[in-house]
């Protein structure tokens, strides 16, 4: 189902669309998770500089990113985002991980049972 919803901001989709909505003030932390940098900015390493989900080691390799179920091994490698799912791997350097549109746009054309 989620697959056939149409790609809309919230913005766009409700909010000026209703003329019911209400707003009250708050006082507390947002981040905007909108890519992957944004979500390793909010999680705690826990190697050092690296974060990793499960088992793993790391020899001279800072600020990482790594999920996957597997036990994951880095050597010298830095600056990286890496996502493994049961499908698909993504691995990516945090200076480009605003263009995992890019990318995904390929998939979705060339693989799309994987999106």
């Amino acid at each position: 189902m989620y697959k056939e919803v149409e790609k809309c901001p919230i913005d766009i989709a409700v909010l000026e669309k209703s003329n019911e909505i209400l707003v009250c003030p708050a006082s507390y932390i947002w981040s905007d998770v909108g890519n992957w940098n944004s979500l390793s900015e909010l999680t705690t390493n826990n190697d050092g500089s690296n974060y990793f989900n499960n088992e793993h080691v790391s020899v001279d390799s800072f600020n990482n990113y790594i999920i996957s179920d597997k036990f994951v091994s880095l050597l010298g490698v830095d600056n990286l985002i890496i996502i493994d799912t049961e499908e698909t791997l993504l691995v990516v350097s945090k200076d480009n991980v605003e263009r995992v549109k890019d990318i995904t746009d390929i998939v979705r054309k060339e693989k799309p049972a994987l999106l």
